[in-house]
């Protein structure tokens, strides 16, 4: 095999490699229908994300009690969990409603839902949309793509290079047909 081959293939897989991680993940959703149970309990979605963005969503509590809706990094939600005071990157109540908040970073993240002022068995509906773009995943891409375009722009010169030159016997050349220019008929009586 030429190295010129060698090189092409190379660089066909770095380019299709670099479409693939600089191509960010797309914005996934999803949908529950959640029971919190009687007494002092919580629920919660865990989230792994990959990627700085945005969370984002709506609730609605079928009983009308109420519910506490907190979106979570994972150092508030181990806090949260240990009964600890802590804070969230976002924090609504109500018996409807949407949440919104931003992701600094890849990690896991959390949706918790927790009883209001009752703790009555509660159903809620919640859906979810997380978006984004992770900047490592980007800067490798670019960097995959930019020597995927280097390496085939070599192994195009090297190619060349393997080519005879080309000589004016490899052309063929056409005389221009004559011009045919037809007489007009009389006719005959």
């Amino acid at each position: 095999m030429k190295s010129f081959q060698v090189i092409l293939a190379i660089a066909g897989i770095l380019l299709i490699a670099g479409v693939y991680v600089i191509y960010p993940p797309l914005p996934f959703s999803n949908s529950h229908s959640l029971t919190i149970p009687d007494g002092n309990y919580f629920l919660h979605i865990d989230l792994s994300i990959t990627k700085l963005g945005h969370i984002s969503g709506t609730f609605s509590d079928s009983s009308g009690n109420g519910v506490v809706v907190n979106v979570m990094d994972d150092g508030q939600f181990q806090n949260f969990k240990a009964g600890l005071s802590t804070s969230s990157l976002f924090l609504t109540t109500g018996t409807s409603g949407g949440f919104s908040a931003n992701i600094v970073g890849p990690g896991s993240y959390y949706l918790v839902l927790e009883h209001d002022l009752n703790t009555a068995q509660q159903t809620i509906q919640i859906s979810y949309q997380v978006d984004g773009m992770n900047p490592v995943f980007l800067g490798t891409g670019i960097g995959l793509l930019v020597a995927g375009v280097a390496l085939a722009l070599v192994g195009r010169r090297s190619r060349q290079r393997y080519e005879p030159p080309r000589k004016h016997s490899d052309i063929i050349l056409f005389d221009k047909p004559p011009e045919n220019n037809p007489q007009p008929v009389t006719p005959t009586s």
